[in-house]
């Protein structure tokens, strides 16, 4: 399985969003970040999924994922 990189911008986002839940609810803001792990490592194993975005940068896909798209 490939290997999972997340850029320093995008492992920012996703702490500010964890502390932003985590206000409310720290159990559900471990959760998010599962959920968007597991995902991840879902498109880590099959690349090509999602749509293909290549209006915003070529060989850029994207994957939603509730109420959320993952780039």
């Amino acid at each position: 399985m490939e290997g999972i990189y997340k850029r320093p911008l995008a492992q920012e986002d996703l702490t500010e969003i964890w502390e932003y839940i985590a206000d409310g609810n720290i159990n559900r803001a471990d959760a998010f970040i599962d959920t968007v792990d597991a995902k991840l490592r879902t498109l880590a194993g099959q690349p090509m999924m999602g749509r293909a975005r290549d209006e915003l940068m070529p060989g850029l896909r994207s994957f939603p994922d509730s109420s959320y798209v993952l780039f």
